[in-house]
């Protein structure tokens, strides 16, 4: 199996100095220099698009293209660089879909295996243990370790596990660091009496899956309370610190299924202790709403991407910006309706990147090398 290389940071080109990037450098600690990114890769129900960092559309892979499954259309979901390809999920329904592993051939991308009549598979990525493909598997409920050639299940993360309290685990993010492997998770919510579509207690989970058939629950991210359906977490050090950054899908306010999102910020020294709350990044007045917050991609020059679903399925933005002052606030960071334990901090220098996204799911940082 082609193992997994997490591409970090942000710049047009050349390298970035990063500190303590074991994922990318098969070190530990100290400091190193890593190639830098060069472009984008995002889901969007048109396809999977590779976009240049200042937004130019390069190329798009059909789904209709890439599998049986979506010939009718298929929605986007998660999207992880792979080695030299990518892995990414789609659905065709609140309770169907698949995975699927694009791989470099002949100058383009093909699909390597697809994964196929899963419950809503909201993201895949692969395992460093060599166990194979791990799943958030939505509407089961559960976290899959499986082969993706023949899918036999080699573990499953569920409620068999002492501190699963988890009904709707979506997004994943693999961090290695210090020879060990943490999988950061996001759950969208767990109360569905108002409907799928309706849950937003969530929370963000990290978990040590050095040994897979043995995870580790460390922290729970908020310390009390919950977050508005979150997808699209991401760990990254800038420098120095840990910088936590999630959609916040409906941060500022709900409305029916969709509503006003934001991007969640914390920080912590340890990675294996719960970030403090920094805030939720808006945009100037100018920009507007995030119209349902769906992804961020954080490199390790503190420059956020973030994608916007435009009212689930209308046509999106993807937008760009620096972080803000990582100062920790007095309040968790919990979505309630009053928002008195929240912090709204002006992305003041956003820029839209582009305006025509559809039904964007979350943006990647790679460099493809197809």
């Amino acid at each position: 199996m082609t193992p997994l290389l997490i591409l970090l940071g942000c710049t047009s080109g050349g390298t970035v100095t990063a500190p303590d990037t074991g994922a990318t450098t098969g070190q530990d600690s100290g400091t190193v220099d890593v190639p830098a990114p060069t472009h984008l890769v995002i889901n969007t129900n048109a396809g999977v698009e590779q976009r240049a960092l200042d937004g130019t559309l390069e190329a798009v892979w059909a789904w209709a293209e890439l599998t049986t499954e979506c010939g009718g259309g298929c929605n986007a979901e998660g999207i992880q660089v792979d080695g030299d390809g990518l892995i990414a999920a789609y659905s065709k329904s609140m309770t169907s879909g698949g995975v699927l592993r694009l791989k470099a051939h002949d100058g383009d991308l093909v699909t390597d295996w697809d994964l196929q009549d899963y419950s809503f598979p909201h993201d895949g990525i692969t395992d460093p243990s060599g166990l194979g493909v791990i799943i958030a598997e939505t509407f089961a409920a559960r976290i899959l370790w499986l082969d993706p050639l023949d899918e036999t299940v080699h573990h499953t993360l569920d409620d068999t596990e002492p501190t699963w309290d988890y009904s709707l685990p979506n997004s994943l993010e693999l961090i290695a660091h210090q020879d060990r492997s943490y999988l950061l998770m996001s759950n969208r919510g767990n109360d569905l009496s108002g409907g799928a579509s309706t849950a937003i207690d969530g929370t963000l989970v990290l978990w040590d899956i050095t040994e897979p058939t043995a995870p580790e629950q460390l922290w729970a991210y908020p310390e009390s309370g919950t977050v508005g359906m979150p997808h699209s977490p991401v760990i990254t050090r800038v420098s120095g610190s840990w910088v936590l950054a999630y959609a916040h899908t409906i941060g500022v306010h709900q409305s029916g299924s969709d509503g006003a999102g934001s991007v969640g910020l914390a920080v912590t020294d340890d990675l294996t202790v719960r970030p403090s709350y920094v805030g939720d990044g808006i945009l100037p007045e100018s920009l507007g709403d995030i119209e349902t917050t769906r992804g961020v991609a954080l490199g390790t020059d503190g420059q956020l991407y973030v994608t916007e679903t435009g009212a689930r399925g209308g046509t999106g933005r993807l937008l760009t910006a620096t972080l803000p002052a990582l100062t920790p606030q007095d309040v968790t960071g919990a979505y309630s309706v009053d928002h008195a334990q929240q912090v709204y901090l002006t992305l003041e220098d956003a820029v839209v990147l582009t305006d025509e996204l559809t039904g964007a799911f979350e943006p990647r940082l790679w460099t493809p090398s197809y």
